[in-house]
């Protein structure tokens, strides 16, 4: 049986990701859903932690998860399909890596939060939230991305 080293170098940020079609959407689908649980139990935690186990607390917790509900439909409905697009463009160029992923990323976020605050006149201050969410998701996705990658040379 192989043996594998699975020790992180620098040298796997750089590594050009083989993964297919069906890998990226598995993983571009399920990549959300790690940020987005990790927010809510730290949030909740932070809750609790300020108010000192209170009861009413409790009733917080079912309060926000209508904003992880809607999250999850704004990445589905508006960021899904962009970031689909140009997932496939960097992998017909064979170009999958980190720092392409977290570009496209954070370029897609500053796009979304332009077109807020100049066609919605939003405040900025609100829409720079988005990166807390688009960040770590695309870290996720490439971790996601690079378990695919491995399970395809290993094989």
């Amino acid at each position: 049986m192989k043996k594998t080293n699975h020790h992180f170098t620098i040298k796997v940020l750089f590594l050009k990701l083989q993964v297919n079609h069906s890998q990226i959407k598995k993983c571009l689908t399920i990549a959300p859903f790690y940020p987005l649980a990790f927010y809510y139990l730290l949030t909740n935690l932070a809750l609790l932690i300020q108010t000192q186990f209170a009861l009413e607390t409790f009733g917080m917790f079912i309060m926000l998860l209508p904003f992880v509900v809607g999250a999850l439909i704004f990445y589905f409905i508006l960021i899904y399909a962009f970031i689909y697009a140009i997932q496939l463009f960097l992998h017909k160029y064979l170009f999958i890596n980190f720092w392409t992923i977290l570009f496209s990323a954070i370029l897609l976020s500053a796009i979304f939060i332009l077109l807020g605050v100049k066609v919605l006149h939003l405040e900025l201050n609100d829409l720079c939230y988005l990166y807390l969410f688009s960040v770590p998701t695309a870290i996720g996705y490439w971790f996601l991305l690079l378990k695919e990658h491995h399970k395809n040379t290993n094989a």
